[in-house]
Parts: structure tokens; sequence; C-alpha cells
């Protein structure tokens, strides 16, 4: 049997496609579509404000008064680059082959599923980083990706403010401050709900936004549940200690808006489990979305899938992200290494608003 017919760069793609469309798509994949770019910088121009100008009135058989544009802040940067690399060594190899052998080739594929799995890894890794920078930029404007030191001295840097000017943090956030934090501790004095109102009115007259979702965590949400004044929305007994299910109604009833837990984790380059959405933020977003996933070419895309001795050992997903397969001779093995270049554009910042409750 020829075991390169089971494992090599359009197999794992595949097998990864499948798992995506079993998956469904990441939240931050419904407000950052998926954009391919043949660029290896990206620009865009972050949003002025929405408020609505009227018309000026005109005299007939006068000419039309000029409008001065109104002119967004442009940012422009560097893709970064994402690469890693796994080792199919010839102890792991044999032992797939051998139980082939011994089973028969029509479980080839069940043999492989677990080793599909754990190098399927590395690609999804590539839109792991994605989801981390797009809510990153939902709660902070910002995101820094360091890699690990210790891996062979890795020591890239991508720190990205999507913010320079300071304008969108000036207009666009609210800092809760002494006991009017969310926490136990003033359950008291807090007034969640009043501050999200108050965030509402100061999007809506700042920016002209309009909010469709409120984007938290659910350790947020227990934070909000702590204060008393959330008994004074209630339609229950005031005496009556409110549910999640009932605090969740209540702040959509409120706003206007539907409310979205994202509770996800992931595990960064220093092998620290952290959460894609951090505590103690709420994001007022709008029902669009708010930007792209700028998901570029990478040099083994252009150089080696454009090659006719190297195309047959390289795949490419939707996403761009590159899967390459090279034979090792000696020792014998088999190197899969995976690459993306990829960031969110920001188009929509200014229709996003803020709120860091503790």
């Amino acid at each position: 049997m020829d075991f390169y017919n089971f494992y090599n760069a359009h197999a794992l793609s595949a097998y990864y496609a499948d798992v995506k469309t079993a998956r469904g798509q990441l939240l931050g994949e419904t407000l950052f579509p998926i954009a391919r770019t043949t660029e290896m910088s990206v620009s865009w121009v972050k949003g002025y404000n929405a408020k609505n100008i009227v018309l000026q009135p005109a005299a007939f058989d006068t000419k039309a008064v000029i409008r001065s544009q109104r002119e967004g802040e442009r940012v422009q940067t560097e893709l970064p680059l994402f690469k890693e690399a796994m080792v199919f060594t010839e102890e792991q190899r044999r032992t797939i082959i051998s139980n082939i052998s011994r089973y028969g080739e029509k479980i080839a594929l069940d043999l492989m599923v677990p080793v599909y799995k754990q190098y399927g890894q590395l690609v999804d890794g590539a839109m792991i980083q994605a989801e981390r920078m797009r809510m990153a930029l939902l709660s902070r404007g910002q995101f820094v990706i360091e890699g690990n030191v210790s891996l062979n001295g890795n020591s890239v840097k991508y720190d990205v403010n999507y913010d320079p000017s300071g304008a969108w943090a000036a207009n666009n956030n609210l800092a809760i401050q002494g006991t009017s934090q969310w926490t136990e501790a003033n359950k008291d004095t807090s007034t969640p709900i009043d501050d999200l109102l108050t965030a509402l009115q100061s999007h809506s007259e700042t920016n002209g936004g309009v909010v469709g979702k409120i984007l938290m965590n659910s350790t947020t949400l227990r934070a909000i549940m702590t204060s008393e004044s959330i008994k004074r929305y209630m339609r229950t007994p005031i005496s009556v200690i409110p549910t999640r299910a009932e605090v969740l109604e209540i702040i959509e009833r409120e706003t206007g808006a539907k409310v979205i837990l994202y509770d996800k984790f992931f595990t960064d380059e220093a092998g620290i489990t952290q959460k894609f959405f951090d505590d103690a933020y709420v994001s007022l977003l709008p029902s669009a979305a708010v930007g792209q996933t700028m998901c570029g070419t990478t040099p083994t895309e252009f150089d080696l899938l454009n090659n006719p001795e190297t195309k047959p050992n390289v795949a490419v997903t939707d996403e761009g992200i590159a899967i390459q397969t090279l034979l090792i001779r000696d020792p014998v093995n088999i190197e899969t290494i995976v690459s993306a270049t990829l960031m969110p554009s920001f188009e929509g910042m200014q229709s996003v608003f803020v709120i860091k409750g503790y």
C-alpha cells in the first residue's frame, strides 16, 4: 500500500473542511467575514460617525452648495505571518502501515482520523489566531501576539493598535468607576442596567450608533447579576432573587438588543489557557458585520503551489491556510508545515461601543 495516498496535504485539507462544516462558524467569522487578498498589507478607512445630516435647502436656478467630505481615519498595516510544523515520525508511520496491512485498506481512513485530528490542529490554529484578534478588537481595539521564545528563540511580536489617535477610546468607551463597578462588594450601589442604557444613549448621540447585539461572557453576566438594582426591572416580586434567564430577558427588553454570551477558550503560544472575550467587558455591536478577516497569500501558496515539482505536496484551504507535506529522507519523516497570513480589518470600529464594568 502507498501510505502517501492516505496522508498528504490534500487529505488533511479535505479533513479540515469536513471538521469546519460540522463545527459551524466561529462567532468572529460572522462579525468579520473571511475575505481573500493577494496583498501583503491591508488598509481601510475607520468609519466616521453615522449620524444623519440633512440635505441643504436651495433656491431654483442656483448652484448646489458643496458639502465637505468627512474624512475617516486610514489604518494600514502588514499582514502578520503565522507558521508552525509537526513531524510524522518513522515509528508512527510504521505502526499505522502495520495496522492497515493487518486489517485491510478499508479501515485505513478510520485509522488515520486520530492523525488528521492531531495535525489538523495546526490548520485550526490559524483560525484560532484570527478569532483571538477579532475578539481583542471588540473589547480593546488592539491586540498583541508574541511568539514563545523558548521555541527556537521565536521572538516575533505583533503589536497592532487600530486606534492610534485615541479617538475611539475617548468616544466609544465607558469605564465604570468606584462604587458603581459591577462587583459583589458594590451590590448596593452598582447600576449595570442604567450603565448599559447610558452607553446606548451616548453611542447614539455621538456616533449615530444603532445596537443590535450585546457581547459579553458569563463571568461578566454573573457580575451584573450581583447588583440589587436589577430587582427594579423585575416583573416578579422584588424579594425574589433574579435568575440568569430573567437577567438576560431584562437586558434584552430594556436595550432592545440580543445578548451574546461567548465563553470559548484558547491556548496561547506559552501554553496558557485564555478566554477569547475577556471578563468585565461588554461590547455594543450593530446587527451587521463590523469588518473583514483578511487572509493573504503565504509564500507557500505563492511559490510552491505554482511550482510543478512541489504543487502535489501543497494544499490551500478556502481561508488561504497553506498546508505542505515534506518528505525528510534521513531519518525518514514527514514534516507537515502550516502557514497563514491573516488579520482583521475594522471598518465598522466606530459602530462598536465598549463598557468596562469592573
